[in-house]
């Protein structure tokens, strides 16, 4: 191990690490995982699953890269959900390498290694997500990163094809899963001044890949296509506003709703004031993380899985943000730490990969009191108060006068922002 760098060591570090939570968890799964493989199974009788399943929400590329992994497990000799688990593990790798060589950059390999060993590698968060859960969220927070990454170069070097790539990773990440949409205000503020070609090629790289995805299916599928992708969202009542709303007795959706367009309005106007503020480097690296925690934190519903679209932006702000934005980064990563072992090992929607290890009167005396929906919403309050925190203290950045006014705050980071002129506002 001394002679690897320390990026190979981070590899190898978060692979044993995965391995050994496989086998703790004795290849626990959520029923996610039976979902795609179901999929696969379909799209190998040359049915549809958007129509006979409920599956499946998005645009189309997840689909077919499920029906890809079953043709690969065909030809290897593996299950389908092995093969599914191996390609998100190894995306995550891949996730680590982008963030690390970020990182690196701006702040040496030693802070690079240490930050996400303990925020990817180790992290239960991650873990619970590659191993038992296997949604392809760690996809969508990769694609967002990458984008994210790309304006902040181009805000370096004023480089164009640096737009053109953040808009291709927000074009397939918007294809993947709906949500890296809310991300398209950093890069139109980005677009100011560039020429009009280009602005024309972000714009149909941004928006095509969905079209066209979206257009294929509704042309098959219609009524089921318009009910679950355009009008999807996820189950309320298990966490946050939702769900404290349900205990509360409120019965009616409206309020839920009223609340998180609210918040999302309040968000993106804070990253608009905070261009001005804090210049556009610092609001893209705040205001990303910013507004895709904001969805689950508000959102009319959740699921654990949301972590991965804000985990790469908030661990590529971190080093960047003032002393209580990072520390509210740190507490929300202890309080979720317990709480995702908690979810995934007893909830049998999650993989309940606890049953084997306590009497089986026990373990079930902790999924009925955790799993209904106000056991769901009690047991995340710490969970969903440190995401409220998170999301003050980045707000609460981005409306700060300026950053040389801020100097107090960042505890010594000032020194390394001055080295890379992308982090200075």
């Amino acid at each position: 191990m001394r002679r690897l760098s320390p990026l190979a060591k981070l590899l190898v570090l978060a692979t044993v690490a995965r391995v050994a939570f496989a086998l703790i968890t004795r290849g626990a799964r959520s029923p996610d995982l039976d979902a795609w493989t179901t999929v696969a199974e379909l799209l190998g009788a040359g049915r549809n699953p958007y129509a006979e399943t409920i599956f499946l929400s998005w645009g189309p590329l997840w689909m077919q890269i499920v029906f890809l992994m079953s043709r690969l497990a065909d030809v290897v000799g593996l299950q389908t959900s092995t093969v599914i688990r191996l390609f998100l593990a190894i995306a995550e790798m891949g996730l680590m390498v982008v963030l690390y060589r970020f990182l690196e950059r701006i702040r040496g390999a030693r802070f690079a290694f240490r930050i996400l060993l303990v925020g990817v590698a180790l992290n239960p968060v991650c873990l619970t997500q590659i191993v038992v859960h296997a949604n392809f969220d760690v996809l969508v927070g990769t694609l967002a990163a990458l984008a994210v990454i790309a304006l902040l170069r181009y805000q370096e070097t004023r480089d164009e094809t640096r737009l053109v790539e953040a808009s291709l990773w927000l074009g397939i990440g918007i294809l993947l899963k709906t949500v890296p949409l809310v991300l398209t205000p950093l890069l139109f503020l980005c677009l100011r001044g560039v020429r009009a070609r280009v602005v024309l090629v972000c714009a149909l790289l941004v928006a095509g890949p969905w079209v066209v995805g979206a257009s294929t299916l509704f042309l098959v599928s219609p009524p089921i296509v318009a009910a679950k992708v355009l009008h999807y969202h996820s189950i309320g009542g298990y966490f946050g506003v939702s769900g404290l709303l349900a205990i509360a007795g409120v019965q009616s959706t409206t309020p839920g709703d009223v609340i998180f367009k609210g918040a999302m309005v309040a968000c993106l106007m804070v990253v608009g004031v905070g261009v001005r503020q804090r210049g556009l480097p610092r609001a893209i690296v705040l205001g990303a993380p910013l507004l895709l925690l904001a969805i689950p934190t508000f959102g009319p519903g959740f699921g654990p899985q949301y972590a991965y679209w804000s985990i790469p932006l908030m661990l590529l702000a971190f080093p960047m943000a003032w002393r209580p934005t990072r520390l509210s980064i740190i507490a929300l990563a202890l309080v979720a730490a317990p709480d995702y072992l908690v979810e995934y090992g007893f909830l049998p929607s999650h993989g309940a990969f606890a049953e084997w290890m306590m009497p089986h009167d026990v373990f079930t005396s902790v999924m009925l009191a955790i799993g209904t929906p106000r056991g769901a919403t009690l047991l995340r309050i710490p969970l969903f108060l440190g995401c409220l925190a998170t999301v003050f203290c980045l707000a609460r950045e981005l409306l700060h006068q300026s950053a040389a006014s801020g100097a107090s705050h960042h505890d010594g980071l000032g020194e390394s922002d001055r080295r890379d002129s992308v982090m200075t506002s």
